[in-house]
């Protein structure tokens, strides 16, 4: 006999404050160590595991490393949605979203990926006929500092402009 269970709204919910209520079964100290464990093997990093998984995560979210480095930070994504939160939003609703979040695009965010090739070209072109013409834009990965490691962003390219004050930069 097979049993077909329903996942609705507020299963979810139930399994979401179940899985919060083991913690605080967790003593402070044990809960601290668990913590300090998760970062030092997770989340720090070298800065030779740095640029490994940089070079790594080209595909962005088509690489399976992309999807698992990306998932311990905090994304520039993350932290604009944050931001953009309105007053009445709740904030338990926002912490959910941000741990069990099950997105995986939309037809918007299909197409913007589809156009990021044609957005880069048409970003050189137009700095170049505006003067900038040793500018390039390399193809982007997950990028984040070893001294910020917890923070990470996934630009659409990284700009270099030897001719310019700052010859580094990003494109969103």
């Amino acid at each position: 006999m097979m049993i077909q269970l329903q996942l609705t709204k507020r299963t979810i919910d139930v399994m979401v404050s179940l899985s919060l209520m083991r913690l605080w079964m967790i003593s402070p100290e044990c809960l601290q160590e668990l913590m300090r464990t998760f970062y030092s093997t997770q989340v720090a990093v070298s800065t030779r595991d740095r640029t490994s998984i940089e070079h790594t995560t080209r595909e962005q979210n088509s690489c399976a490393v992309w999807v698992q480095e990306g998932a311990k930070r905090l994304t520039a994504s993350q932290i604009g949605g944050i931001a953009k939160m309105r007053r009445n939003t709740k904030r338990s609703n926002k912490v959910k979203e941000l741990l069990y979040s099950t997105f995986k695009g939309s037809k918007a965010t299909m197409y913007g990926t589809l156009r990021e090739d044609k957005a880069r070209e048409e970003y050189v072109a137009h700095q170049q006929w505006n003067g900038h013409l040793a500018l390039t834009v390399v193809l982007s990965r997950l990028v984040f500092s070893v001294d910020t490691p917890w923070l990470a962003a996934s630009p659409d390219g990284i700009v270099h402009d030897p001719t310019a004050v700052s010859p580094k930069g990003l494109v969103e």
